[in-house]
């Protein structure tokens, strides 16, 4: 918490046009008109050396008389001015509070029998001529400062953020339709110009080879075993004194704020509290570094002679016609020790292909349905879905 106190405000008449009338005074010293609703207070010197001295009065806003439009402190339980309870609105209010009252006529009009008008039915009369006056000034304000004018359009931010989200929209759609693309099968229509088949037949042969690794496997017949680098271990060596630049922030000096709170009672309450301004500062500190070497690892590496399954031949056989056939093969038998020299089958492949004409473009895709591609004539027109590479399948849903 700050340092607090209090100093008087001023006020403008608004009446008469006198300035610069203390804070302390509810009515004009020129005019001898109470200040209105609409007063505003200011300041012209708050430093401590204008500090209200022993000062008990409440620091809540003075209470405005409705019945004729006075100031009153808030301790005041009737108006300085005119009497009234606090709270007071009409004249009805105001004679019921009233110790003594004025003897009118049965009409109730406000005239006594000399024919005069009261003083009631007179204050009566100003503070009506009054309010009507402070509703006057209150519109033609509200009108100077646009409070009444219709609020502003909208700015162009929502129709921005609209077309933010319709290129959002739009962006979404082209991505999904190229991954679209990509993915899923497009519906052809061809019309066949030839078909072409394909079949392999893989072997393999038992051959003998050098290899080397760090355990010696089953069936190996080691030729030399000796220790080689397995790996490099990251180990710490020492550390490594280095200055760094480090910054950080201090306190410079300390400004004052000053916060001024306009109390409604022609007084103003000064807190002063103390803010502190940093600054950057860079110093230079020590650190250490580790430093790391790498350190060889060794193990024994065998090296052996082993026998393995190496593809050497195919057996292949292709046509235009829809009689595929395997090609005639033999399979050598083991020509040495450890079965060297032996062959066999290791696998199959049949690639089954049709070309025609798309869209008066020639295409050739294959097919993995042997049933549908016995099927297909040359010179007839087919419907399929093709993918992305290049095969095409038979459309379910026809």
């Amino acid at each position: 918490m700050g340092e607090k106190y209090k100093v008087e405000g001023y006020w403008d008449c608004s009446a008469c046009g006198a300035k610069g009338i203390r804070g302390r005074y509810r009515e004009c010293p020129n005019c001898g008109k109470p200040r209105g609703e609409d007063v505003q207070f200011y300041l012209k010197e708050y430093g401590e050396e204008y500090a209200l001295k022993d000062d008990d009065t409440s620091d809540n806003p003075d209470w405005f008389c409705e019945y004729c439009s006075s100031y009153n402190p808030d301790g005041a339980a009737k108006c300085l001015s005119c009497g009234a309870e606090r709270g007071t609105r009409d004249y009805s209010q105001m004679r019921d509070t009233e110790t003594s009252q004025l003897v009118v006529d049965a009409n109730a009009d406000g005239v006594d029998d000399s024919g005069q008008i009261s003083e009631e039915e007179r204050a009566k009369q100003n503070y009506q001529r009054e309010r009507e006056d402070r509703e006057k000034k209150q519109r033609e304000h509200n009108e100077a400062h646009g409070f009444t004018s219709p609020q502003p359009p909208q700015s162009d931010g929502k129709k921005w953020k609209t077309w933010q989200k319709v290129l959002a929209g739009v962006g979404i759609f082209l991505l999904i339709s190229v991954i679209a693309a990509l993915v899923l099968p497009d519906e052809v229509d061809i019309e066949v110009k030839s078909l072409h088949w394909q079949r392999s037949i893989q072997i393999e042969q038992k051959v003998t080879v050098n290899e080397s690794d760090w355990s010696l496997p089953e069936g190996g017949r080691l030729r030399e075993k000796q220790r080689e680098i397995h790996h490099h271990d990251h180990v710490l060596d020492h550390y490594e004194e280095y200055y760094e630049n480090v910054s950080e922030r201090v306190v410079d000096h300390y400004e004052t704020i000053t916060h001024k709170k306009d109390l409604g009672n022609g007084k103003f309450e000064i807190e002063k509290t103390k803010k502190p301004v940093y600054k950057t500062v860079t110093k230079k500190e020590k650190r250490k570094k580790p430093v790391y070497v790498d350190v060889p690892v060794y193990q024994t590496k065998y090296y052996y002679v082993i026998e393995r399954w190496k593809s050497t031949r195919t057996v292949d056989t292709q046509g235009d016609d829809k009689k595929p056939y395997w090609g005639d093969y033999e399979l050598a038998k083991a020509s040495g020790p450890y079965g060297i020299g032996e062959e066999r089958v290791a696998g199959q492949t049949e690639t089954l292909t049709v070309t025609g004409v798309v869209k008066d473009e020639e295409k050739t895709y294959t097919v993995e349905d042997a049933d549908w591609w016995n099927s297909m004539e040359v010179g007839e027109s087919i419907h399929g879905l093709a993918d992305s590479d290049g095969k095409l399948v038979k459309d379910e849903d026809e």
